[in-house]
């Protein structure tokens, strides 16, 4: 019921400082116990890729006092027709970082120089460029069953954009996705022996 609720708030805004752009992915599935968490973050001529892969989640996690209390405020708002879009943006944070507390994780990084990763680097800046309703796709009214969502948290020095996207794919968000799956094809290629492998990554 979590997941249905917060896959109604498509993008939150708040404008708080970010010294750098950033372009963040994450998503879970709690049926494998496996999942992904990969940040893309711009420092001068530099690009860090830094990934996680994310196992089991401990139990300990629905024993947790900001987890029970994010829960109650998610019933609450289940039975408001109206809510505060900050207070649900805030829960979500709050999720994924409780999520991440509880679960094992393998933590891995990759440096590359935008000089020599041009094409790559244009995918990086286009995400800036383009008005948040194209990313978003509002227009998208595919229905999905069993799917999966991937929170997208985008960083720059003026505010930070928060998407939840559901079960993405090339044509219902074929900028955000196709970067995706170049940040996963470029990391494997440069680090071959890694383990983020298709079964933490929805199959990309």
């Amino acid at each position: 019921m979590r997941t249905i609720l917060l896959s109604f708030f498509l993008i939150y805004f708040t404008n708080v400082f970010c010294q750098d752009k950033e372009i963040s992915f994450e998503g879970y599935s709690h049926m494998r116990k496996k999942g992904f968490k990969i940040r893309v973050i711009e420092k001068e001529d530099i690009l860090i890729i830094e990934t996680r892969k994310l196992d089991t989640i401990s139990k300990k996690m629905l024993e947790d006092k900001q987890y029970k209390k994010n829960s109650q405020k998610i019933k609450n708002l289940q039975n408001q027709e109206k809510f505060d879009k900050r207070e649900v943006q805030s829960l979500v944070i709050e999720d994924l970082e409780i999520r991440n507390k509880y679960s094992t994780q393998e933590i891995d990084s990759l440096i590359i120089d935008k000089s020599q990763f041009i094409n790559y680097y244009n995918l990086f800046t286009q995400i800036f460029k383009t008005p948040i309703n194209i990313l978003e796709n509002k227009s998208n009214s595919r229905i999905v069953l069993d799917g999966h969502s991937i929170p997208t948290i985008i960083k720059n020095k003026s505010r930070v954009v928060f998407l939840q996207l559901q079960s993405p794919n090339e044509n219902s968000h074929p900028i955000l996705f196709n970067f995706l799956k170049e940040t996963l094809n470029l990391y494997r290629k440069e680090k071959p022996t890694n383990t983020l492998n298709t079964e933490y990554t929805f199959g990309n």
